[in-house]
């Protein structure tokens, strides 16, 4: 399930997943969000006291668990997300800390005890177990058990019966920082060899590693135990290992990550650095493709029933016409098509006579509106060709005009973007400081959206930016701007971008006022007390047009900043409720603070002092 012994970031966000895929919970200073999947929609806020790290949240079953560390007494509160109703509660002498859950079980330790709690039955249960030594690590095994690292040997425990089914001995001393596994085999990273996966086969008693890039300081495991999914290094770059196959980690091109949570076998949920939760959904193992060179010669069966097949396809009586055509005739149609094309788009223009050259298998026939005939080389596409002159306006407008262009793009048909008025892209791009040469990435993945796919393929961004592979996969400045992300394989624009693209409201807050003051941000001393939509229309006339958040603006800070900027507005910013998640205040932003003394802490000009409604701002 989850592998809760491993260390937590360091960006105040944690997450954690319920077992069925349901839900998922963001833990953040103060309290537990309860998203649902796949929507991501908030359905349930559940406070937590103390710090973030005096708290361990997780899912069992359908239940929140919520292991808290800051009072007198230590407790574990048992929380219904859907109420959200507490349920039930255990007390501790010694604070504890979660290290494993499995099933309806969770392992806990801490204060040199260890405890197994039941939360099977109605009222919770915690059972101390007689664990020799002192835990080292602890992770779960399989479906109702755990492996328990100490001294040098490796314990199963049945989580049901609470009693070793049994002992690994490796004959070397343990220092062990993740642990986890299954029926078949053990897995452990040592404090000694953090970049090394030592898996252990219980079934062959053989044991193999795998090499990691670099140290991981959070590893969490899939529902099997066959997947680890982990964060590594400085750099936070993500990787998944497949411990049930001898392949390398999987990297997940994400930027930095905050977290990581399975959300059943084979998803995850991310939280990236600064940026939105996403669902990516990891690809099943698969059979290696052995080079022709390495492929075993297929037995005379085989062989014998493919060419009854060949032979069959290639009877002239056939009355089936083939499925695929030879390159002259496949010449021969384009040809005769592009010439009718040409003689009914531009009748005095004399079409061209040169056929590109076509390989069969590329070869698909499919309606198509009549456009222009491009002359284009027979070599594969290695750029686009420059913006050609201004085009007649389309009667569907610029969008008709993006649809259409992107269509093609997607069909692998590429060609240059149209050139058009883009006024509202043009300032979209300029406000994110983009270049000119990520304008047709934008384009195209708005196009995309509007002809109602799930996003872009990499080639088809990369193709589109003269083939600069860095933005397509995630490495450039389209990534760090925010305004896109990848799941499952495909590129996307966040909704917040879509949603100013369309000339729709905001999705994380209200605009108030009118555009048009010199001052862009600064410090607006008010009391907690007043509403900051009130605070934001009073405001307005000094700072500008505002984005004030709403109730998704207040629990996404960092999507609210981002459409704030992609619309051209100050975002008012409450920064008793956005510091934990922001950490310091946003550029060109109206900041709420209580005195004028904090305004001084974040270096920031008082713009604003709130005194009365009636009262003109100063």
């Amino acid at each position: 399930m989850l592998d809760e012994g491993a260390q937590g970031n360091d960006h105040g966000l944690h997450l954690t997943a319920s077992p069925d895929g349901g839900l998922v919970g963001v833990i953040e200073p103060g309290r537990v969000v309860v998203l649902s999947i796949p929507e991501l929609m908030p359905v349930a806020e559940i406070g937590i006291e103390g710090k973030l790290d005096d708290n361990d949240v997780v899912f069992v079953g359908g239940r929140l668990i919520v292991l808290n560390r800051s009072g007198a007494q230590p407790r574990l509160h048992v929380v219904d997300p859907t109420g959200p109703t507490k349920v039930g509660e255990v007390s501790f002498r010694v604070p504890m800390r979660i290290v494993a859950v499995t099933g309806d079980h969770v392992l806990a330790t801490g204060g040199g005890t260890t405890a197994i709690v039941d939360l099977a039955k109605t009222e919770p249960i915690a059972t101390t177990l007689p664990v020799r030594g002192i835990l080292n690590a602890a992770g779960p095994m399989g479906p109702a058990g755990f492996v328990i690292a100490s001294g040098s040997i490796l314990e199963e425990w049945d989580a049901v019966a609470r009693k070793p089914l049994r002992r690994l001995r490796l004959g070397r001393p343990l220092d062990p920082e993740f642990v986890g596994g299954h029926a078949d085999r053990v897995w452990m990273i040592s404090r000694r060899a953090p970049q090394r996966i030592e898996i252990i086969a219980l079934t062959k008693r053989s044991s193999h590693d795998i090499e990691l890039v670099a140290a991981p300081h959070r590893v969490v495991a899939n529902a099997q135990g066959d997947l680890l999914v982990m964060i590594c290094g400085e750099t936070c770059s993500t990787y998944v290992v497949d411990i049930a196959h001898r392949v390398p980690p999987l990297r997940i091109d994400r930027g930095p990550m905050c977290d990581v949570a399975w959300l059943g076998a084979h998803t995850l949920v991310l939280q990236p650095l600064g940026q939105p939760l996403e669902l990516l959904s990891i690809p099943r193992p698969v059979e290696h493709v052995l080079p022709a060179h390495e492929v075993d010669v297929p037995a005379p069966a085989h062989q014998a029933e493919r060419d009854r097949h060949r032979d069959a396809a290639d009877e002239p009586e056939a009355e089936v016409p083939p499925t695929r055509w030879t390159r002259e005739e496949i010449s021969q149609r384009l040809t005769a098509w592009r010439k009718r094309v040409a003689s009914r788009a531009a009748p005095s223009v004399e079409p061209s006579h040169a056929a590109p050259s076509v390989e069969p298998s590329h070869a698909t026939v499919s309606p198509v509106a009549p456009v222009p005939y491009e002359r284009r080389s027979a070599e594969p596409v290695r750029s686009l060709p420059k913006h050609g002159a201004v085009q007649p306006s389309h009667p569907g407008g610029w969008r008709s005009e993006i649809a259409s262009w992107a269509r093609s793009i997607c069909a692998r048909s590429y060609r240059a973007a149209p050139t058009f008025d883009r006024e509202i892209l043009d300032e979209l791009i300029a406000r994110l400081e983009l270049d000119d040469g990520l304008r047709d990435a934008v384009i195209l993945l708005y196009g995309a959206y509007l002809n109602g796919l799930p996003g872009v393929a990499p080639i088809d961004v990369a193709a589109v930016l003269n083939w600069v592979w860095d933005e397509a996969i995630g490495d450039g400045r389209l990534a760090r701007s925010g305004i896109v992300h990848w799941r499952r394989g495909l590129i996307t624009l966040v909704p917040e971008a879509i949603s100013a693209l369309d000339g729709r409201p905001p999705c994380t807050g209200t605009i108030v006022g009118f555009a048009g003051t010199a001052v862009t941000g600064g410090a607006i001393v008010a009391p907690n007390g007043v509403d900051v939509l009130q605070l934001g229309t009073w405001a307005a006339p000094v700072v500008g047009a505002l984005l004030v958040p709403n109730r998704l603006g207040e629990q996404a800070p960092h999507r609210f900043v981002l459409e704030a900027r992609i619309r051209g507005l100050v975002p008012l910013v409450p920064w008793t409720r956005f510091c934990e998640v922001l950490k310091v205040p946003p550029r060109s932003a109206a900041v709420l603070v209580e005195h004028a003394a904090a305004a001084a802490g974040l270096d920031l000009p008082v713009v604003a002092t709130w005194s009365t409604p009636s009262q003109s701002p100063g």
